[in-house]
């Protein structure tokens, strides 16, 4: 029996000794030889780009050695270029190792040619991307000097056009105001609390009165400026007197472009002091025309966007989901509702993941957008028609009936009330709904009512939107026994938690109450 056992023993031990010779004598692992050689080869491909860079780099310094050799972005190129250099240096222990492994091609040593690998691999491809952007930031020091005139020119002309701008706001601002006195900000909400519904009406309409005859004489102005900066200043006094809840935000934004043309100016007066010295600092002289390039840029972006949202400022602006089709591609079908114009439009082609996000939104605004805020303030999470605007002073207030708290819309509203819900659509939001609205739109999640009645499976939406292509073809579908396996069997108020966030509010300028194309209102 010992015996027996004796001879299992050397058995295993022998296998144990035949693997272990197996593992040291294969070869290395095919994808792991391949990997290896690339590696190699990169780092070959490396030394060849920083030789051939660094040569570029002196032939480039030798055009005008005088003039670049003392300039930072020049030092800048050379510390790049002998960091690389030194980090492959550093590295060629590594590399000789890698080569030994390969050629010796023993599978025992796999684990430490990976590693090898992993340590070469981030460094060689830093070394591989070279130093192209500092190249390029020496050519320019040499297209400042052969281009000194030109380059002077065209800052000279932003600069002249920030100066304009900034002066023709100053005037603006320096010309005696004939408006009426301003209307009391709007945190008297405390107030208006306890006056009376018709009271409140009459205030409103007061306030209203005041804010319309400061429009007309700004508007009067507005057409008499005759600056580019005035005519600004003006737009932004107009949304200011119509819209004094987004005074603020607008005002931050009217400052910060005055703030761009000043800094243009400022570093015009810098070039400018550079061009005149003796001898010129042409390197000086292109950095500071570059720097009023980059700023005259941002100066023009930034006013074009503020005077496209003055002109939206005061005008509501909905997009409500009222039809969707998966085939013959996802497409939805949406109402925008502008100010006091609602139009139905044609099918727009959707993607898939867009069609599915929303999938569970049928007849909710995926975008609202109230007047006197900004676009950045939209909602643009799906939620009910016209609870963007429940909650905002402008619109309606909360009254108590039958012991319950609800949001009733004023008279000016009343026409953009049945607009979002339909002629006697509209049931009085509860102030709890609305809060339960308010915490899941700032999470980003839709709202789809106390009841679940709104989105694509909810009572409303079934009812208000039944002639819709969607709801048509899903109900004919269900009457033939294949709902449930259908496309149409996913359209749950569940899909839809992927709605992107967004603030609550937003608004428009043109179709208000304040221009000639009031839209009218809304009302109990």
């Amino acid at each position: 029996m010992n015996h027996r056992a004796a001879w299992v023993g050397v058995l295993f031990l022998g296998g144990a000794l035949g693997l272990m010779a197996y593992l040291l004598t294969r070869g290395l692992p095919e994808d792991l030889r391949q990997a290896s050689e690339a590696q190699i080869a990169s780092f070959s491909e490396a030394q060849a780009l920083l030789k051939q860079q660094g040569e570029a780099l002196d032939k480039l310094i030798a055009e005008d050695k005088a003039y670049l050799e003392p300039q930072p972005e020049v030092a800048a190129a050379k510390a790049a270029l002998n960091k690389h250099l030194a980090a492959l240096t550093a590295l060629t222990p590594k590399l000789e190792a890698l080569r030994a492994g390969l050629k010796a091609d023993k599978g025992g040593t796999a684990s430490s040619l990976e590693l090898l690998n992993g340590e070469l691999k981030a460094p060689v491809a830093a070394a591989k991307g070279g130093i192209t952007p500092e190249h390029e930031a020496v050519a320019r020091l040499l297209s400042y000097k052969a281009n000194h005139p030109s380059i002077l020119e065209g800052a000279r002309a932003r600069v002249e056009a920030a100066k304009a701008l900034a002066t023709g706001m100053k005037q603006a601002e320096a010309a005696p105001s004939d408006a009426p006195p301003a209307a009391q900000p709007q945190d008297e909400a405390e107030k208006k609390k306890k006056l009376s519904y018709k009271a409140l009406e009459a205030k409103l309409a007061e306030e209203e009165q005041r804010a319309r005859v400061e429009v007309e004489l700004l508007q009067a102005r507005l057409q008499a400026t005759g600056s580019e900066g005035g005519a600004l200043y003006h737009e932004v006094r107009l949304a200011e007197a119509a819209c004094p809840n987004a005074s603020v935000k607008i005002r931050a934004r009217y400052q910060q472009l005055q703030g761009l043309a000043e800094e243009i100016i400022k570093t015009g007066e810098a070039m400018e002091a550079k061009a005149k010295a003796s001898p010129v600092d042409f390197a000086a002289c292109g950095r500071l025309s570059e720097a009023i390039d980059h700023s005259a840029a941002a100066l023009i972006k930034s006013q074009a966007a503020l005077r496209a949202d003055l002109k939206t400022l005061n005008r509501s602006e909905d997009k409500i989901l009222i039809d969707m089709r998966r085939e013959p591609s996802p497409a939805h079908k949406y109402k925008y509702i502008r100010g006091g114009d609602a139009q139905e439009g044609p099918w727009e082609p959707v993607t898939v993941a867009f069609y599915d996000q929303h999938s569970g939104h049928l007849g909710m605004a995926l975008e609202s957008k109230p007047e006197c805020t900004l676009p950045e303030e939209a909602t643009r999470v799906a939620s009910p028609p016209g609870y963007a605007y429940v909650g905002n002073a402008r619109y309606g207030t909360w009254e108590r009936r039958n012991g319950m708290q609800v949001w009733i819309f004023n008279s000016h509203y009343r026409m953009h009330r049945d607009r979002l819900w339909g002629a006697g659509g509209y049931q009085p939001i509860q102030h709890q709904n609305w809060k339960s609205y308010q915490t899941s739109t700032s999470k980003g999640q839709p709202y789809f009512g106390a009841a679940k009645q709104y989105g694509t499976q909810g009572s409303y939406t079934q009812k208000r939107f039944a002639n819709s292509q969607y709801i048509t073809k899903a109900r004919a579908t269900k009457t033939s026994g294949g709902y449930s396996g259908s496309k149409y069997s996913n359209s749950s108020n569940k899909s839809s938690s992927s709605s992107s966030k967004s603030s609550n509010r937003s608004g428009s300028y043109r179709s208000s109450r304040y221009s000639s194309s009031s839209f009218g209102g809304s009302g109990k």
